[in-house]
């Protein structure tokens, strides 16, 4: 768990490449370290994090490039880790016309926050996740083209791997400037082999495999109503192949985007399904909703979204989730020196009938957590910043098996942990 900037907050560098060495010191306590109700055990991790950030502003390549290993110690079990983090992109402008982004995001944790947005996974089980995606963009007026890859991949000791591979393109042009027309295709294969345990009903047993392939088409029309304000209608269908619990997914949405001001306001609002050809459907309303205010030295940004997420596509495969969540974080700069954030969450988690529930007697449909954290940043010099830190998190008992075999006691129950960090982080 690297304590060092992430290095998407640092501004493009002023020469062609810029090296800064980064340097973090930590200690966090956490009283529920295993976040188990079973095995609930506090915990003081120490954490050393030096790193590498190179930034790149060349006259037709940018980009931003960061590494950071940590190596930590936790009293609870008396034992050292070592983790990685490594964050890239690179822009390279070869003509007027062409463009290809490379960017690659590889982690090494045992941070369940890390693993998945949905806090689907919860245990304190070591993984490796990576994800590679070249974009290429290619413009012949009145048509912009992209195509692009995505290699992705989630390891787990003892438990299951999901490797998935995503190829796709898009093509959209401009009618009576006003009005833009996009389409596109993608083809997904994704492979989850190993470990014990059920993930869909009837075709994963001990030590077997998954294989879920399919396409996706889809397309939106975009009219700019004004300087300030433009919406549109998308839509998407895709199917879904895998063995004998193939399913088709569908949406439509309604979506507009809107600046005037200290306001940004970018949302859509529709429906979608998922149909299964065994038989059943599950279905959602659809949403993904931003609101960002900022003014002088306040920053809100408040965040809604549903639907269903295909896991399966993009890290631990948990089948097909019915999801729903809300987020909010309010940042106030007291002073140049002193910055306070807080925030919170609360996710809602369903299993659909491509994935698996539990079975336990008298089990919840939906499982769900909430959270709610508080930092405060003092910056000490022009290198040196303390992060102060405090965040509290709930969570029922689950209602979707996950993908892995557990080599820590859990139980699957719900669970509540408290977490506070002290770091220092150096930039030079």
């Amino acid at each position: 768990m690297p304590v060092s900037t992430q290095p998407t907050a640092v501004a493009p560098p002023a020469a062609t490449f810029q090296l800064d060495y980064l340097l973090g010191v930590g200690e966090e306590y956490s009283d529920n370290f295993r976040r188990s109700d079973a095995d609930k055990k506090s915990n003081f991790r120490t954490i050393l994090s030096p790193g590498l950030r190179l930034g790149i502003n060349g006259a037709f390549t940018k980009g931003l490039i960061s590494y950071v290993p940590s190596e930590t110690y936790d009293s609870s079990d008396d034992k050292a880790s070592l983790f990685h983090s490594f964050l890239g992109s690179v822009t390279w402008q070869a003509t007027p016309r062409l463009s290809l982004t490379l960017s690659d995001t590889f982690i090494r944790s045992d941070e369940a926050s890390q693993a998945d947005r949905l806090s689907l996974r919860r245990d304190r089980q070591p993984f490796t996740t990576n994800t590679l995606a070249p974009i290429l963009t290619y413009s012949f007026a009145p048509i912009t083209t992209t195509a692009y890859y995505r290699f992705s991949t989630f390891v787990e000791e003892g438990g299951r791997d999901t490797i998935s591979h995503l190829i796709g393109t898009t093509a959209s042009t401009s009618i009576y400037e006003s009005n833009t027309v996009s389409v596109g295709y993608e083809y997904l294969n994704s492979d989850t082999s190993g470990g014990q345990g059920t993930l869909s009903a009837g075709s994963l047993g001990s030590g077997g495999t998954q294989d879920v392939s399919g396409h996706r088409f889809f397309g939106s029309f975009t009219r700019q109503l004004n300087p300030l304000t433009s919406a549109g209608i998308s839509g998407s269908y895709g199917l879904r192949q895998s063995g004998t619990n193939d399913f088709d997914v569908w949406s439509v949405s309604l979506f507009t985007t809107r600046n005037v001001g200290a306001l940004s306001l970018t949302g859509n609002v529709g429906y979608s399904q998922v149909k299964r050809d065994a038989g059943g459907t599950d279905s959602s309303i659809l949403t993904a909703t931003t609101l960002i205010y900022r003014l002088a030295r306040v920053s809100l940004t408040l965040g809604v979204d549903t639907g269903f997420s295909e896991t399966f596509a993009e890290g631990q495969n948990f089948g097909v989730v019915e999801t729903r969540g809300v987020t909010g974080t309010l940042s106030y700069e007291f002073t140049p020196f002193i910055t306070a954030t807080t925030g919170g969450f609360y996710r809602e988690n369903a299993p659909t009938g491509t994935s698996t529930r539990t079975t336990t007697p008298g089990g919840a449909r939906d499982e769900n957590s909430w959270g709610a954290s508080v930092t405060v940043a003092i910056k000490l010099s022009r290198w040196l910043t303390m992060l102060l830190d405090y965040s509290h998190i709930e969570a029922s008992r689950q209602a979707i098996v996950q993908s892995t075999q557990q080599s820590t006691p859990q139980d699957g129950g719900a669970f509540t942990e408290n977490r506070a960090r002290i770091s220092l982080n150096a930039s030079f």
